[in-house]
């Protein structure tokens, strides 16, 4: 994948952080809320 460049511009740098960090983030939020609406779950099944 990135063997055809041999030094990345700073533009591809930055795209590449924002897109990592954006996963990363939504990674870790939708753990959470999954994790809380387990927890918070009603018995009744409603």
């Amino acid at each position: 994948m990135f063997a055809r460049m041999d030094s990345p511009t700073t533009f591809e740098l930055i795209l590449l952080a924002g897109f990592g960090v954006t996963v990363v983030w939504g990674f870790l939020a939708g753990w959470f809320y999954a994790g809380r609406q387990r927890a918070n779950a009603p018995r009744d099944g409603s």
